[in-house]
């Protein structure tokens, strides 16, 4: 369960301590909000075990994208991504944010296509591992 699911929507549950967090799940460091709480890489112990989890948290780095249509023009594209930039750092949208107890980690069309990137460099073994683990019986 996300965090912000549990700080928003969920608040009773996280007040009351009806829930434990064991561990940060698609997170390069911990959040404040979880200083005693590891986050995955910091367990792992091999360098197999992290590729693995590298690849697995991918889809968290860059969730919830905004999209324009195909063949949109240049110099709109451009002016989208201008104003995106313009509004995760106007503080009426932060405090917004912050009201709604949901964390804000933006990142740029050029992240982006690095996770990408990344997603499409993974070494196949890693995603037979993956696919392998996901596609196990529960």
């Amino acid at each position: 369960m996300a965090l912000s699911s549990l700080t928003g929507t969920q608040q009773a549950l996280w007040e009351r301590k009806q829930v434990r967090p064991l561990v940060q799940f698609g997170r390069v460091e911990r959040l404040a909000l979880l200083p005693d709480v590891s986050t995955g890489r910091e367990l792992i112990k091999d360098a197999g075990g992290l590729a693995l989890l590298e690849f697995a948290e991918l889809p968290f780095f860059m969730a919830l994208p905004l999209v324009a249509p195909p063949g949109i023009p240049d110099d709109r594209a451009a002016a989208l991504r201008q104003a995106y930039a313009a509004m995760v750092v106007d503080q009426a949208f932060i405090d917004d944010v912050r009201k709604a107890n949901v964390e804000l980690s933006p990142i740029d069309g050029a992240a982006i296509a690095a996770l990408v990137a990344k997603s499409a460099a993974t070494p196949r073994d890693v995603i037979r591992r993956y696919n392998s683990l996901i596609a196990a019986p529960r």
